[in-house]
């Protein structure tokens, strides 16, 4: 009799746990998988270039802070420089990242410049680590026996202000070059250096609104420095 009482129990001591199991599956909350690409140096290098668009476009600061190699190094197109439109050849990596916190920034406050409402960035590029060009860098003291890897990427930037106007840069290229950096004991692909409109001519700082209809480019470089201080 005793044994006859045992089993339906331990049976509904297994339903019952069988029940709290698919219960606690359904409360499980998994959290949403990053739509950012890993940037170890046994991937691929293109995962660079994919995070560094989509950081731009969500405004992500942390995920742009990321890229950046220590000493990184943005070069301001010459043509840029010829004219006047910015102050300097090139900025290091703490120059770049407070004109791009500050162009993230849609509460950004400054008399003389209004802040981005969005940013949307495209870059087009020939895909597959084949197409990065393999060079030395200048710098054998530093980086002794390194081999670091250029990409020219095509990128076009809309930044939108308050109201219709924009900032606009269409069809411009840009040189990046990854090394392979060691962080956490580890090594990732980060952007070294980036020389801004390699292959485009100067058209000028220019806001364009729809209703004026003006259609002229900025560069990438000129965006930035309007949102260097």
């Amino acid at each position: 009799m005793w044994k006859k009482c045992v089993v339906p129990a331990l049976l509904i001591l297994l339903a019952v746990s069988l029940v709290s199991c698919f219960d606690d599956e359904e409360d499980r909350v998994i959290p949403p998988k990053s739509p950012y690409k890993s940037l170890s140096a046994d991937g691929p290098r293109d995962n660079a270039l994919f995070n560094l668009q989509l950081s731009c476009n969500e405004r992500n600061i942390d995920r742009y802070d990321e890229l950046l190699e220590e000493n990184f190094v943005f070069y301001f197109s010459p043509a840029d420089v010829q004219n006047g439109t910015v102050s300097s050849e090139s900025w290091n990596r703490a120059s770049e990242m407070t004109a791009e916190a500050n162009l993230f920034d849609p509460n950004y406050s400054n008399p003389s410049q209004e802040p981005a409402q969005d940013i949307d960035l495209t870059l087009v590029y020939p895909s597959g680590d084949d197409q990065w060009t393999p060079i030395e860098p200048e710098d054998q003291v530093t980086y002794p026996g390194e081999t670091w890897y250029q990409k020219i990427v095509t990128y076009n930037l809309v930044v939108q202000l308050p109201g219709d106007f924009q900032y606009v840069g269409l069809n411009k290229q840009a040189a990046l070059v990854l090394r392979a950096a060691t962080t956490n004991s580890k090594q990732v692909w980060r952007i070294v250096t980036w020389r801004d409109d390699t292959g485009t001519s100067f058209r000028g700082v220019v806001r364009r609104g729809q209703a004026a209809g003006i259609a002229e480019d900025t560069t990438w470089g000129q965006v930035k420095a309007l949102y260097s201080e």
